[in-house]
Order: C-alpha cells, then sequence, then structure tokens
C-alpha cells in the first residue's frame, strides 16, 4: 500500500458521501426528526446530551417503528429457539454415486445439527439481540441499515467469539457491485488520541495524535475505514494473509495510513428494505409513511395551542374599566371602576371534533403503514388464541412482508451465518466433519423461525388436507393407500415442521429394523406353524395308535 493506495481512497470516500450528503442524508435526517429523535444527527450537529425530541409533538410513529422491530426480531430471529438450520451443497454425482441426496445421511443431519447448535449458543453469548433489534429500527425508520460482525481475540491471541455493532446511517457510504450486491463500505471512525493508541500500532499514528496523547488525551480524531472486495484475489493463494476482502484504515485528517488487513468473509450487512430502481439507498414504511407523520406533529402542535388558549384564555376589558395593570395571578386584587363591566374570557370557539377526526385518521393511517393493526400478536390480544390461529397471524405476517423477509435473509441473515460457520470452523470449534462431507462445495442454510416456519406451513397443511380426503376413500377401496409413499411422506412432514435430525432415524437405521421386523415375524410364523403341526399330530396319534393295533397281526402272519 503506498500514498497514491491513501489519497485514491480518500477521493472515494469523498465522492460517496458528496452523493450522499446531496441526495440522501436531508431525507434521512427528517425521518430521525420524527420517527427515531435519539438518532437525529444525520446532518444537526447538536450537543452530546442535547433534547433530540423538539420537533416530536406526537409519539404514534415512534412506537409503531419499536413495535415493528420487535415484531420483526421475534419472528426472524428469536432469542428463545434456535431459527436456522444447516445443510451442505454437493456435486450433482455424488447423488449418483452413493444413491441418495447427502443431507438425508444421518450422520450429515446430526453434524450440521451441532455445528448449528454451537452457533446458536456464540450468538446468544454475543451482545446479538441488542444491535440486531437497533438494525430493524434503522431498517423501518431509514429503509437501510448496516451491522458489523467483527471477531473477538482474548488475551492469548485466539479467537473468543464475535462483537457485533449497528453502525449509524451518517457514518457510512457503500458502493454496490454490477449484480446489486454492496461489496465496498468504508466507514467514518472517531476515535480519542488514547483509544487510537489502544487500537492501532503507536509507530504508524501521526504525530498530531502522538502529541494530543501527551497533552489532550480525549482529543478527537477522524479515520476512515475501508473494506472491499479484491477484484485480482487468487482463491488458491498459499499466502495466509492475502484475503478475498481489503481493509485499510486511514488518518482521515492527516492521510496516513494506520492498518492493513483482510477478511476471509465480508464483515459489513447492508440491509435495504426495498430499493427504486436505479438507487442504492433502501425506502422503508417510514419514508411512505413520514407526511401523514409531520401533518400529525403540525395537528398536534396547533391542538396544544388551542389548549392553552382554552385553559388560560386571552381577555376582554373595556377600555378604562380596569385600575392600574391588570394582573391574574392567584391572591391578586384587580381595582374596577364598574364590577359588572369586569373583564371576561375571550371564547375563539374551537372545534375540536373536526381536529380529533382528523388526528384519528392520520393515526389510523401511520399504524397500517407500520403494519400495527395486520400484525398484532398473540399476547396483545384479548384472551388467548389456539397454535392455528397463531400460525395464521404468522401466515399473514409472512405474506404482507414476504419481499422484505427475502431481502433480510439475502443480505443479512446468509451472509451472517457464512460467515460464523466459516469463522467457528477454521478455529476448530465444531465436531470433525464427517468423511463424507470433505467435497462440500457450499453451505446450504434453512430458517426455522416463526416467519419463514409460516412459509412452510402451507405445503404442510395441504399434506394434512390431502390425507384427510383419502382415509375416507379407503373404507371403500382400501387400494387406494397404495398411492402414498407414508416413509416419505413422513420425512417430509418432519422437515416442513422443524422437527430436529437427531430424534428421526436414518434410512439405513430405518431398513435395518424392517428387516429385524420381518425376521421376527418370519421366526414368528415358523414357532406358530411348528406349533400347529405339533397340536394336529398330536390329535392324530390316537388314531394312529388304533390303526397300529388292528394292523399288526396281519403284519406278523405275513413275517
Amino acid at each position: 500500500m503506498n500514498d497514491k493506495t491513501t489519497d485514491y481512497w480518500i477521493k472515494r470516500y469523498d465522492k460517496l458521501n458528496t452523493e450522499w450528503s446531496a441526495y440522501w442524508s436531508n431525507h434521512m435526517q427528517r425521518l430521525a426528526d420524527y420517527i427515531l429523535p435519539r438518532k437525529a444527527t444525520v446532518r444537526t450537529n447538536k450537543q452530546k446530551g442535547a433534547d433530540l425530541n423538539d420537533l416530536v409533538y406526537d409519539s404514534t410513529a415512534i412506537h409503531a417503528n419499536d413495535l415493528l422491530a420487535a415484531r420483526m426480531q421475534a419472528s426472524l430471529t428469536p432469542s428463545s429457539n434456535k431459527w436456522f438450520q444447516l445443510r451442505g451443497k454437493f456435486p450433482k454425482q455424488y447423488q449418483e454415486m452413493y444413491g441418495k441426496d447427502l443431507n438425508d445421511d444421518n450422520e450429515v443431519k446430526k453434524w450440521f445439527d451441532e455445528c448449528s447448535d454451537e452457533m446458536f449458543a456464540m450468538i446468544n453469548s454475543s451482545n446479538f439481540a441488542t444491535v440486531v433489534h437497533e438494525m430493524f429500527l434503522d431498517l423501518g425508520c431509514f429503509g437501510t441499515s448496516n451491522m458489523s460482525m467483527e471477531g473477538i481475540v482474548n488475551n492469548r491471541g485466539s479467537f473468543d467469539g464475535f462483537k457485533f455493532q449497528s453502525i449509524p446511517i451518517e457514518d457510512y457510504v457503500f458502493s454496490e457491485n454490477t449484480d446489486g450486491q454492496v461489496d465496498v463500505v468504508i466507514r467514518k471512525v472517531k476515535k480519542t488520541a488514547r483509544q487510537a493508541l489502544q487500537r492501532w500500532d503507536k509507530k504508524k499514528l501521526h504525530h498530531t495524535v502522538l502529541e494530543a496523547i501527551e497533552k489532550e488525551p480525549e482529543k478527537e480524531f477522524q479515520f476512515i475505514h475501508a473494506v472491499f472486495v479484491k477484484e485480482d484475489f487468487d482463491p488458491n493463494t498459499k499466502i495466509k494473509t492475502d484475503k478475498p476482502y481489503g481493509s485499510i484504515v486511514i488518518d482521515y485528517d492527516n492521510h496516513v495510513l494506520i492498518e492493513e488487513a483482510g477478511y476471509d468473509e465480508f464483515p459489513y450487512m447492508v440491509t435495504r428494505w426495498s430499493k427504486a430502481s436505479g438507487e442504492k439507498y433502501g425506502r422503508g414504511p417510514g419514508r411512505t409513511a413520514i407526511d401523514d407523520i409531520k401533518v400529525l406533529n403540525m395537528s398536534k402542535k396547533l391542538e396544544l395551542r388551542a389548549w392553552t388558549k382554552v385553559i388560560d384564555p386571552a381577555l376582554m376589558v373595556e377600555h378604562d374599566a380596569v385600575l392600574g395593570q391588570l394582573r391574574i395571578t392567584p391572591n391578586s386584587i384587580i381595582y374596577v371602576r364598574d364590577i359588572n363591566r369586569r373583564p371576561v374570557p375571550f371564547e375563539i370557539g374551537s372545534r375540536w371534533d373536526i381536529g380529533q377526526l382528523k388526528k384519528e385518521e392520520l393515526v389510523s393511517s401511520i399504524k397500517r403503514i407500520f403494519y400495527s393493526d395486520q400484525l398484532q400478536f398473540p399476547e396483545q390480544e384479548a384472551g388467548d388464541m389456539t397454535a392455528r390461529e397463531v400460525m395464521v397471524r404468522y401466515e399473514l405476517m409472512q405474506s404482507l412482508l414476504g419481499s422484505t423477509f427475502g431481502r433480510i435473509v439475502s443480505e443479512c441473515l446468509d451472509p451472517l451465518i457464512e460467515r460464523m460457520f466459516s469463522k467457528m470452523e477454521r478455529t476448530n470449534m465444531f465436531p470433525d466433519r464427517p468423511a463424507i462431507l470433505s467435497d462440500m462445495t457450499d453451505l446450504k442454510i434453512g430458517y426455522t423461525s416463526p416467519l419463514a416456519m409460516a412459509q412452510k406451513m402451507e405445503e404442510a397443511q395441504a399434506i394434512d388436507a390431502w390425507l384427510a380426503s383419502v382415509m375416507p376413500l379407503t373404507q371403500v377401496d382400501p387400494s387406494v393407500m397404495d398411492v402414498v409413499d407414508m416413509k416419505k411422506l413422513v420425512r417430509l412432514k418432519a422437515e416442513l415442521i422443524g422437527v430436529p435430525a437427531s430424534v428421526i432415524r436414518s434410512e439405513d437405521e430405518e431398513k435395518q429394523i424392517g428387516e429385524g421386523r420381518a425376521a421376527m415375524q418370519t421366526q414368528q410364523m415358523k414357532v406358530s406353524q411348528n406349533k400347529e403341526e405339533a397340536e394336529t399330530l398330536g390329535k392324530l396319534a390316537p388314531f394312529m395308535r388304533e390303526a397300529d393295533k388292528m394292523t399288526a397281526p396281519n403284519i406278523g402272519e405275513v413275517a
């Protein structure tokens, strides 16, 4: 890396940041002002600890976005249940070679289940639950979010888990490749002189930073961290330090390269709610509802002003009716010329009914845009719901958020699981991989969260409905059950409803049990047959003895 490359990344950051400031930052600031006010520092540099709610008069949008984020988290990445499962991708000839899909092999299933259990435990031991909620808040408000995923190194220098961070919308810019996938992220990082010394090599720091360490250790400096795909990366390289993704840290103020490194997987997950054609930043419910939100806040502001006029109205006083200055404080004395000409309140005639109707209309519209009414959870309903009713509610959520769910999976959850799996396997945190998986080409990820399972439940319900329609026909013609492959159906149903592989026997085990059962039945039939033959012989024995007595003299005479 040289000064030319350092200048290149600074210029590239400046260009992307100029584009962000010109086209997007104003919109994002407006969204944050009314929907996520604690992050309303996109363009406004307010003092630390300042009131960020000064434009908010109604909290409907804030609450609606909070509820949407909570529901998205509970439906996609619940902390209480494992929300993903792992399988492998193999060359097509493997199915012909082994005579089956290797993912159906019980040993393979159990290994993947053990790996996913380790990964889920790793996720729950990290700060993922807190950060992913922030990510969903950004997604609902701005339509774009960014979550970083960094490995933690302990004091012994070994890998010790993951650290997640939700990056503020104003602190990063990004670029897409030809397929619309984010492959470059340049992030603005502010650190004090003391923090810079703790994080990076002292020899790389500029002398102004080193001087500040002695005089002003809390003085802040701006750095930029760029992560990008290496176009010339050789996947067959034997150089361990050569990674598919490059990483550089630059002292932005002094144009000094601080650190050069790399990643095996892209560490940033930039997620968009939806995208308009030709745009790279996303648009979410907040962008759709912002006009209603602004009108509602203005309406509430006017309503508060009207309240003050009614509660503490202006006074009408005839000219020279009051002696001296009019004071209306408690216990004050007002001198009037004529008691019948005392001050009276000025009635403005506010139409509260019209304001209230408009307010209810706006509140309903905002809640509908944020799916507050459509996505009510069971615990928010009066009374208990049956399991079927709960599933219907998740099916409704899936139908409403299906496209968004697909984008979240492809831009956030898939990269997250793939990076975690690869990192944990490289650091030997999984059991030994079965020999049959030596040629696995890629990882195949399935999702078992409530929202993902709602997609599969339609197929499971179709199976149940089909069987329910077939069973009555067996009374007319029992042979119709020959159409149903019950064993395959049971395995498919188990997969659709997310039954763990550890409780399902493999096809080989099932075959052995079947052969053992058949052998036992054959043995029982032989025993039963021998018993019947013995009983038959026992019944014939008296007749045979009588026959022997009758034929014995004749035999003797012949002799």
